[in-house]
């Protein structure tokens, strides 16, 4: 197996290290994470009212001891959740490229190539960065669609049956748009056994679902949490959520061009591989029919998922449960049949490896600090910030209070509540682009820039929350980028 090979954990620890360096300087990456980090600091604090937030309360259990972990041990608190995230990120990829690169009948150098390629692709990368449901959630996502595809695959036991909806229960109490998939394999399991249904699946299927979220709700209800809490907060995050209030964002919007122009324009290894793909098809050696049934699976996951998420807001985490089975298909019915193969993954490797070092080198050291120097100097106690939270693990604890605003009209109120002082955080123009335009021309105390924010990805990723266009979204970053000063303290 892989696993036993040396290249594999050489080859997993550069892309390790790869995925964590400069995180010490650089803070959390955007609200959600800092958010995430807030949460986990009040469960260890044993305050639980925020347990279910975006419906992920296993996210927040599971990384809890991790966070004792570091605060016992490391002066840095939020590091080794981060470092965690990023080993849950190789490992989700890791666990694929085994199980689907051995159904495919890849050799130990060809998942080694397929593991390399994908590991530096930029949404998988971007996404270890950010700590968010996103990677602990594809582990099990991953883990549950190896049992499904045992199951469909003539190997129908009741183990397998019971691991992949267990599983599924799972990844639900992480991600909550894991409702899809389960829809998706009941769906499948109805039209393709349709002759052959038996009650006690359906049972089963439910019930190795719902033992988690039971759980969860278990949990909460031992540390004081009302016994609805979770169905509430899952029914909302899924069905009712606004996810701006300032703007008009309708939950469904067709649009054919924002992951293609993705893919194009941030990680054309993709397309390249694609394209020989398709090269290698025409000419009927995509792959043979022996080596089918694992591709036609992936296949029949991959297309109407994408059909779906082309009729919703767009982000591109979207791509990433079919991330790797469209790599893996595109690379299996290509680079395999080529004599050289290694050439042609390094280079591609090397573009993406391009596309890391340009939007994130620059993140060597995040100037938030700079401004809570500032701040300390200027004996502030009270601090408005503009729909950002980036500054929030650089200060020190309880060492001011801080009103986190969404649109300049509630600059007036906190005014009446003694708040002399905002922040003006143009993480705006990712989040809330068109809600703080009369903020920016008022003259700063103190002005300097912040190199977190000059990230294409940082800006993409908020598309599902602005409602954007892909085009949009670069004017929006664009914008950012052509101006010198990025964090400003003004007087209200």
């Amino acid at each position: 197996m892989l696993i036993k090979n040396i290249y594999f954990w050489l080859l997993i620890l550069c892309l390790f290290i790869l995925r964590v360096v400069g995180l010490q300087h650089t803070g959390l990456f955007d609200y959600d994470s800092v958010t995430n980090y807030q949460i986990i600091q009040e469960l260890a604090a044993g305050r639980f009212s925020r347990l279910y937030h975006h419906a992920s309360p296993l996210f927040y259990l599971f990384f809890l001891p991790f966070y004792k972990l570091g605060t016992s041990f490391l002066n840095n608190d939020f590091l080794i959740l981060e470092y965690v995230n990023a080993l849950l990120n190789l490992s989700a990829i890791a666990v694929f490229t085994i199980y689907f690169g051995n159904k495919i009948q890849l050799d130990k150098k060809a998942q080694l190539l397929f593991l390399s390629f994908a590991s530096t692709g930029f949404l998988l990368f971007s996404t270890s960065r950010y700590f968010s449901i996103e990677s602990f959630s594809l582990l099990t996502f991953n883990f549950s669609i190896i049992y499904f595809h045992k199951y469909f695959n003539k190997n129908s036991t009741a183990k397998n049956w019971n691991l992949a909806w267990l599983l599924s229960g799972i990844t639900l109490c992480i991600n909550y748009k894991q409702i899809y998939f389960i829809t998706f394999f009941a769906l499948l399991y109805l039209f393709s056994e349709r002759k052959y249904l038996k009650i006690n699946h359906i049972f089963t299927a439910a019930l190795y679902t719902a033992l988690l979220p039971l759980l969860m709700i278990v949990i909460g209800r031992l540390m004081g949490v009302d016994w609805l809490t979770y169905p509430k907060y899952y029914w909302v995050q899924t069905f009712v959520k606004d996810m701006n209030p300032y703007a008009e964002v309708p939950p469904f919007r067709a649009d054919f061009w924002f992951y293609p122009l993705y893919l194009i324009f941030l990680e054309p290894a993709v397309i390249i591989l694609l394209l020989f793909s398709l090269f290698f098809f025409s000419k009927k050696k995509g792959f043979d029919i022996k080596k089918a049934s694992p591709i036609l699976f992936l296949l029949v996951l991959i297309i109407p998922y994408l059909l779906f998420i082309s009729f919703i807001q767009k982000a591109p985490r979207g791509l990433l449960p079919v991330y790797l089975p469209i790599c893996l298909i595109f690379f299996a019915t290509s680079i395999k049949h080529l004599k050289w193969k290694t050439a042609l993954t390094s280079v591609l490797v090397a573009i993406n490896c391009f596309f890391i070092f340009k939007e994130f080198s620059p993140l060597k050291k995040s100037n938030y600090d700079e401004v809570v120097k500032f701040i300390e100097e200027k004996h502030i106690n009270k601090l408005a910030v503009t729909s950002a939270k980036g500054i929030i693990p650089f200060l020190k604890k309880d060492s001011m209070e801080i009103a986190i605003v969404f649109h300049e009209n509630e600059l007036k109120q906190l005014e009446q509540k003694g708040f002399k002082y905002c922040l003006a955080d143009l993480y705006f123009l990712a989040s809330h682009p068109n809600n703080f335009n009369s903020i920016i021309n008022r003259e700063a105390l103190f002005a300097t820039n912040e190199p977190k924010l000059l990230n294409q990805m940082l800006f993409l990723e908020h598309s599902e929350f602005t409602g954007n266009t892909f085009c949009k979204t670069l004017e929006n970053y664009q914008a950012l980028r052509n101006l010198k000063n990025h964090l400003f303290i003004i007087k209200l």
